[in-house]
């Protein structure tokens, strides 16, 4: 039976999207490099705590930032904001004046997201997920599969 209930939640994963992606805060200096950002997710299924987070920002298809998250808990059945801290360091051959250059210009239209999700579900069953070529600037942002 609970095999069954894992098997049936592992599969509603697919229904979790992402509303939106604001940037609130950025930290360039010191290393790593720091953000803080406005993530909504919309959340039909049971509440979930993230583990580990991991990222590849890209500008135009080229890696840009890796980027890390601290765990944090996913509210079950509902629409939440949630206010991520992140720290990032920047790929070999992209310049910290592009750093600048980009934030300043804050324009999203070119940026994706590959991210690597590690959660554990309320049964202590963990789970890993992979998306690639999130979109950022789009209004509703969702995760490919």
């Amino acid at each position: 039976m609970a095999a069954l209930l894992c098997l049936s939640a592992c599969s509603s994963y697919k229904d979790i999207k992402f509303n939106s992606f604001q940037l609130e805060k950025v930290s360039v200096l010191g290393a790593p490099l720091g953000a803080t950002v406005a993530v909504e997710i919309e959340n039909p299924i049971f509440g979930f705590e993230v583990l580990s987070c991991q990222g590849v920002l890209k500008l135009s298809g080229d890696k840009v930032l890796n980027v890390t998250c601290e765990p944090f808990y996913v509210e079950g059945h509902c629409i939440q904001t949630y206010h991520l801290d992140l720290s990032g360091t920047l790929e070999p051959g992209f310049g910290f004046s592009n750093v600048l250059k980009f934030f300043q210009a804050q324009d999203l239209r070119n940026l994706t997201l590959d991210l690597v999700v590690t959660a554990k579900d309320p049964l202590g069953f963990k789970h890993t997920k992979i998306r690639n070529d999130l979109k950022l600037w789009e209004s509703e942002v969702q995760r490919q599969q």
